[in-house]
């Protein structure tokens, strides 16, 4: 969460704007797989990690990577830690 806004801060100060940037995500299957394992399934009630997943983390990962100058756009390593 935190480097999503410092990437969309750099951007909005005009001060930031790295060449490399690694994209990781994970499916909602597995992500609540780890909360079952960790026995915090109780997390899980009322969408809140889902949401999050989804939403906030990809519309700041996105909002920033679309207010770039096209000749300033890193490159993009994508890392899927899906498991399920």
């Amino acid at each position: 969460m935190q480097t999503c806004r410092l990437l969309r801060k750099g951007v909005q100060l005009n001060d930031y704007y790295p060449e490399l940037v690694i994209h990781v995500t994970c499916n909602y299957r597995s992500i609540e797989q780890c909360y079952w394992n960790d026995g915090q399934q109780y997390k899980l009630k009322g969408g809140k990690v889902k949401r999050f997943n989804e939403k906030i983390l990809d519309k700041i990962f996105f909002e920033w990577w679309y207010m770039l100058p096209k000749e300033k756009r890193p490159k993009i390593i994508n890392i899927d830690t899906s498991f399920i």
